[in-house]
């Protein structure tokens, strides 16, 4: 059984950075247990997960209200996610903005 999609981008590869564990995507939301144990053993001073990805009306959604209702402060980066439509990607802005998250872009981020 295959456990995730696999590469998309080149330049996203890790191999460059051992120190970064990769974990298979196999659910639509990307807060496994696993991931979850982790931020918050490791990571317990984390209150803000900025996403971006593809599927923004699955996978980034899914993740963000997921994180949400975690407790996160959740930043989306609307010109780091894409869709197969722009009614699906647009609709999952507007309810993951609803729901709490913060809506911003790429610059924003950088800045």
């Amino acid at each position: 059984m295959k456990k995730s999609l696999g590469p998309t981008v080149a330049e996203l590869s890790l191999q460059d950075y051992p120190h970064i564990k990769p974990v298979a995507k196999t659910q639509f939301s990307m807060l496994t247990d696993e991931v979850l144990k982790s931020l918050k053993a490791d990571h317990p001073d984390v209150n803000t997960i900025i996403l971006c990805g593809i599927e923004a009306h699955v996978c980034v959604q899914g993740t963000a209200l997921q994180a949400i209702n975690n407790g996160y402060d959740v930043h989306i980066v609307v010109d780091g996610c894409s869709s197969r439509s722009m009614v699906d990607r647009m609709f999952a802005f507007e309810r993951m903005k609803a729901a709490g998250a913060w809506l911003t872009t790429s610059e924003s981020v950088i800045l």
